[in-house]
Formats: C-alpha cells, sequence, structure tokens
C-alpha cells in the first residue's frame, strides 16, 4: 500500500517533466501554471530504506530546457512503508539529504495526495497537501 497521489500542481514558469521509478504509465510534462488532476491516482512508491532502495522506488519532478529538452531533477520524493507512510524528499536525486515534505499531514495509508511545486531556477519549492475525495 501507500499514499496515493491524486493531483500535481505546477506553479513554476518551466515545464516540469514527472517520473515515477516503479511505473513509468505515470510520466508526464506539466506546463507553466498547469495543474492536473489524476483520473486514477498514482501509488507514491514505499522506500523505508532509501539508501538501498531508491534508484527504483521515488517519483521526481525535473525542470525541462526549453530549448534542448534536456531535464534537471529538482526534487525526488516517496513514502516510508516503516513510518507511518510518512512523505519524504531531497533535492535531486540525493536521498541522503531526505526530510519531512513540507505542508504533508500524515493522513495515513491510501490517504490522497497533491503536490506543488513552485518557485523559479535555483529557488524552487515543494509542497504537499491531503486531498479530500468529496466522499
Amino acid at each position: 500500500m501507500s499514499q496515493l497521489l491524486v493531483a500535481l500542481n505546477n506553479k513554476t514558469n518551466v515545464q516540469i517533466s514527472f517520473a515515477n521509478t516503479e511505473d513509468s504509465y505515470n510520466n508526464l510534462m506539466l506546463n507553466p501554471g498547469e495543474m492536473v488532476q489524476m483520473a486514477k491516482h498514482f501509488n507514491i512508491p514505499d522506500d523505508s530504506n532509501p539508501s538501498e532502495y531508491f534508484t527504483a522506488h521515488h517519483m521526481s519532478l525535473a525542470s525541462v530546457d526549453p530549448n534542448s529538452g534536456d531535464t534537471d531533477v529538482i526534487f525526488s520524493f516517496w513514502d516510508n512503508d516503516d513510518d507511518h507512510y510518512n512523505l519524504y524528499f531531497c533535492p535531486g536525486l540525493n536521498p541522503s539529504n531526505a526530510a519531512f515534505m513540507p505542508g504533508y499531514y500524515n493522513g495515513g495509508n491510501n490517504a490522497t495526495v497533491g503536490i506543488t511545486i513552485s518557485g523559479s531556477p535555483g529557488n524552487y519549492s515543494l509542497e504537499a497537501y491531503q486531498v479530500s475525495t468529496g466522499k
């Protein structure tokens, strides 16, 4: 089980590439200012030991160079299944600098989550929020 990603919000002025190492079918591009609501949730990868499992078990957000199309990973994130499914993130692809996801309130396993990336090159920030399903 895992946290369930149901929305992504790009509050930057650059195109953002979203990737899921566990399911490339989830991968998508977000234009500047675009918010995407998933038709079906994406399972945020469980990773209780990033030093061992990170490479295959995380999601990432990368800026896209408008000229070359090259990407630069800004943040990676995952949930820790051994820590009540709390969300963690790190700059780039360096899980040794992992921290608790800003803004996130732990709704437990299967909680619906949205992620917002904002800022500008060199000064990006990431925030999570719990999303009500309206049930």
